[in-house]
């Protein structure tokens, strides 16, 4: 298992994506976070507002994505099996994180990206 913690700042949410490998969960510390998850595209995703205590579950194989609807949010992320922290550590830190541009690299962990960043502050 692997457990991050993360600050989720505005323009930087994570393309609509896929694991292949492992389910994820999201524990909301602080703030308020939307989460798009089960759909080919973001318009086809269910949405759910979650804030400080909530529990978001992204099953293996099922497209999901999340951004900060407040101006910061802080989460814990969770994946099991473990092993996918390697991914993050290449893609460097959140603000300077380009995934669509590391495609090959995404699947060397069995992401799959199939839709754009989400972005309620743009």
């Amino acid at each position: 298992m692997t457990i991050m913690r993360s600050k989720l700042t505005p323009h930087n949410a994570p393309p609509l994506h896929v694991h292949s490998n492992e389910d994820e969960f999201w524990v909301v510390l602080s703030g308020k976070v939307r989460f798009w998850v089960g759909g080919d595209s973001l318009e086809t995703c269910t949405t759910h507002d979650a804030g400080p205590g909530a529990v978001v579950y992204g099953p293996r194989g099922v497209a999901h994505t999340f951004d900060t609807v407040t101006e910061n949010s802080e989460v814990l992320i969770g994946n099991t099996p473990g092993g996918i922290e390697g991914y993050f550590t290449g893609l460097g830190a959140q603000e300077e994180r380009r995934d669509e541009e590391h495609l090959d690299f995404s699947g060397q962990f069995g992401i799959t990206i199939i839709g754009p960043a989400p972005d309620l502050h743009a």
